[in-house]
C-alpha cells in the first residue's frame, strides 16, 4: 500500500477497509467480500454501508462531468430495502451494492479517480459564501463550489445545508435529475450513518451540480409560473384526515395521470400549476405525476415493436422513474417553494421530457385498457401487504414471461389482496441483476416507495412496472442472471 500524501482524503479508522474496497481487483472482490460478509451480523451492516459510501465518494471525478458515482445512491437503495428482510436477503443487497462500488472504481470509463482533501474557503461572510457557492455551481466551477461548500457544511445547520443543495440542484435538474436525486439519496444515508460524514458524502453531489452544461430556461419558466399563478400562497399540503384524490375520484385521478403522460413538458407544467392553484393538494399532485411516470416506463418496456429491450432502454426507464420520483419526494422533504418547483420541473427532466404516452397506438399502449379497469383495495386485507404473493410470480419473472403478470395480478387483486406482497419477491430478484450499473435495486426501491406513498387504487402499477422490468431486464452478462424460483421460496 502506498504511503498517504498530505493532500489525500483520509478516513481514519475506516481507511484500511476503504482501501481494501478500492484496491481489490474486481475478479477477486466477490469471493473475498462473501468471505468477509459471512461473519457480519445484520446489526453491523451499516459499518459496511459506511465504508462503501466513503470509497464511492473518494472515486468522484474532479470535473464531475455527466455523472456522479452510482455507489452512493445504490447503497442508499440497498439500505432502505434491507429493512424487514431476512439476514440472507439483507446480505445479498449489501454485497450487490459493494460489488458495484468496487467495479465502478476500477471501470476505465470512470477512472480511476481519487478525490483529494478540500479545505473550506469562505467568501465575504456567510451570505457572501452562499452567494459565491451558487455562482460557482452555475458557472461550472467545481473546485470553487467544493471549497465554498467545505466551509458552509461546517458553519450551517443540517437543515440549511440540505435546503441549499436542493435549491442549487433544482436549478439544473432539467439537464440531470441526479443533481437533486443525488442529494436526496446522500441525505438518506447520512440520516442512518451520521451527519459527521456530510462533508464527504455530499461532495459528489456538489461537484456534479457544478459540472457545467446548464440550461436554466426551464427552471426560470417554472419559477415564473409559480409567481403568475400565486402558487406560494395557493399551493397547500393535504390536511390531516382529508381523503386523497385517488380515494374519492379514482377515474379523475387516472385521467389526470394519463393527461400528464400524454402531454408535452409545457402542457404538463401548466396542468400541474393550474391544479395546484385550484386547490389540489401537493401530495395528490405528486401521486398523479409519479403514476404518470410509471405509465411512461411501462409503455417503453412493453412496446410490441421492440419485444426485447436493450440496456439503453432500461437505463432510460430507470432514469425516468428515479428523476421524476426524486422531485415528487420533495413534497415530503423540501421547503414550500421546493415542493412546488419539484412538481413543475418533473415535466422537464430527461428523458421524461421527450416521452409521450401514445394511448391510441396499439403497439405502444395495448396494456393500458385492461390496466385501467383494475383497482386495488386501499382497505387493509386480512393478509395486509405481507401476504404470500401469487405463487407463479417469481417463476414468470425469472423465465421472462411478462405477459402473464397482469392476469395473475388481476386475479390476486380481485380477491381483495394488496400488491405490496410483491415487494418481497422483487428484492431478491433485483439482486441477481448485475447489468445497467446497479440500477435494478434503485428501480425496485423507487417504485416500492412510490407504491407506499400513493393513496390511489391504481398504485399497484408501480410494482407491476418493477416486475415487468425485472422480467425482461438484460441478462446476458458474465456475472450470472436471476436466481432460480426454487431459491426464492
Amino acid at each position: 500500500m502506498s504511503a498517504a500524501r498530505s493532500q489525500d482524503l483520509d478516513f481514519g479508522p475506516h481507511e484500511k477497509t476503504v482501501r481494501w474496497i478500492e484496491q481489490t481487483l474486481p475478479e477477486d472482490f466477490p469471493r473475498e467480500l462473501a468471505r468477509r460478509l459471512s461473519k457480519v451480523a445484520p446489526g453491523a451492516w451499516d459499518g459496511w454501508i459506511r465504508v462503501g459510501a466513503l470509497a464511492a465518494a473518494r472515486s468522484t471525478r474532479h470535473d464531475g462531468v455527466r455523472r456522479m458515482p452510482r455507489g452512493i445512491p445504490v447503497l442508499a437503495a440497498a439500505r432502505a430495502l434491507q429493512q424487514g428482510r431476512s439476514p440472507d436477503e439483507g446480505r445479498a443487497l449489501l454485497s450487490y451494492a459493494l460489488r458495484l462500488v468496487n467495479r465502478e472504481i476500477h471501470d476505465p470509463g470512470f477512472g480511476p479517480f481519487r478525490l483529494l482533501r478540500c479545505s473550506g474557503v469562505p467568501g465575504e461572510g456567510r451570505e457572501g459564501t452562499l452567494f459565491s457557492f451558487l455562482e460557482a455551481v452555475r458557472a461550472g466551477e467545481a473546485d470553487w463550489a467544493d471549497h465554498r461548500f467545505a466551509w458552509l457544511v461546517q458553519n450551517m445547520e443540517k437543515e440549511q445545508v440540505i435546503d441549499l443543495l436542493l435549491s442549487s440542484g433544482l436549478e439544473g435538474v432539467a439537464v440531470s435529475a441526479e443533481r437533486v436525486a443525488g442529494v436526496v439519496e446522500a441525505v438518506s444515508l447520512l440520516q442512518a450513518l451520521g451527519w459527521e460524514h456530510a462533508p464527504v458524502l455530499l461532495r459528489p453531489a456538489v461537484r456534479h451540480q457544478a459540472a457545467g452544461n446548464w440550461n436554466r430556461s426551464d427552471y426560470q419558466r417554472c419559477r415564473d409560473l409559480t409567481e403568475i399563478r400565486d402558487l406560494h400562497r395557493l399551493a397547500r399540503r393535504r390536511p390531516p384526515g382529508q381523503s386523497a384524490l385517488g380515494e374519492r375520484d379514482a377515474e379523475g385521478f387516472l385521467a389526470e395521470a394519463r393527461d400528464w403522460a400524454e402531454a408535452g413538458p409545457e402542457d404538463r407544467t401548466e396542468r400541474i400549476g393550474t391544479a395546484l392553484a385550484a386547490g389540489l393538494p401537493l401530495e395528490d399532485a405528486a401521486d398523479v405525476v409519479s403514476t404518470a411516470a410509471t405509465l411512461l416506463v411501462l409503455q417503453e418496456i412493453l412496446r410490441r415493436r421492440e419485444p426485447k429491450a436493450g440496456v439503453e432502454a432500461f437505463d432510460r426507464a430507470v432514469r425516468v422513474v428515479i428523476g421524476v420520483n426524486a422531485l415528487c419526494r420533495l413534497v415530503r422533504l423540501g421547503t414550500p417553494g421546493q415542493r412546488i418547483l419539484g412538481l413543475l420541473l418533473a415535466a422537464w427532466v430527461e428523458p421524461a421530457r421527450d416521452l409521450r404516452l401514445e394511448s391510441r397506438d396499439p403497439d405502444a399502449a395495448w396494456w393500458l385498457s385492461p390496466a385501467s379497469r383494475l383497482r386495488e383495495s386501499l382497505a387493509a386485507s386480512s393478509e395486509g401487504t405481507d401476504g404470500t404473493p401469487p405463487p407463479e410470480w417469481a417463476a414468470m419473472v425469472v423465465s421472462g414471461r411478462p405477459n402473464g403478470l397482469l392476469p395473475a395480478l388481476s386475479a390476486w387483486l380481485e380477491t381483495g389482496k394488496q400488491a405490496g406482497a410483491l415487494d418481497g419477491v422483487l428484492v431478491p430478484l433485483a439482486c441477481g441483476l448485475e447489468r445497467v450499473g446497479g440500477q435494478s435495486i434503485r428501480l425496485v426501491r423507487t417504485l416500492s416507495e412510490a407504491y407506499g406513498a400513493s393513496r390511489s387504487p391504481f398504485r399497484w402499477v408501480h410494482l407491476w412496472a418493477a416486475s415487468v422490468a425485472l422480467t425482461i431486464w438484460p441478462r446476458d452478462n458474465e456475472e450470472g442472471g436471476l436466481p432460480s424460483p426454487a431459491s426464492l421460496s
